[in-house]
């Protein structure tokens, strides 16, 4: 660990660590987010895990820090094992179909397009 890493763990260590929190859905809201759930595959994130190490999550945050503004790795470094967190490792870790984000993609595009259309021809009717 370099002296810049090790101070960066250094001020972690006086910061409190805020864990996941939960969320009580009422009846009538569960269906919808368990269905959306579903269809983003994002079953994996619905349960926290019920303990965790500070610090080992002090240590991934410092050495992921990164040394200078330039700096693009997403690599981190815990306990001698290197941490991959750019966007395709978190991809395959959560098992995220990549086709089915370019279709939400596609579907923002053509919502955000008909929400277009709408505005436009009410906008033109008033004119």
């Amino acid at each position: 660990m370099t002296k810049s890493k090790q101070d960066k763990y250094y001020q972690l260590e006086l910061r409190t660590i805020i864990t996941e929190r939960s969320v009580e859905l009422l009846p009538r809201d569960y269906k919808d987010f368990k269905d959306e759930v579903i269809r983003r595959q994002r079953e994996k994130l619905i349960n926290s895990c019920p303990y965790f190490h500070e610090d080992t999550v002090r240590e991934f945050y410092a050495n992921a820090y990164p040394i200078s503004f330039d700096e693009t790795t997403r690599t981190s470094w815990v306990r001698g094992m290197q941490v991959n967190y750019d966007a395709a490792s978190l991809r395959r870790h959560l098992h995220i179909n990549l086709d089915l984000i370019e279709e939400m993609r596609k579907e923002i595009k053509r919502r955000m397009k008909d929400v277009s259309l709408t505005v436009t021809a009410k906008s033109t009717i008033h004119s």
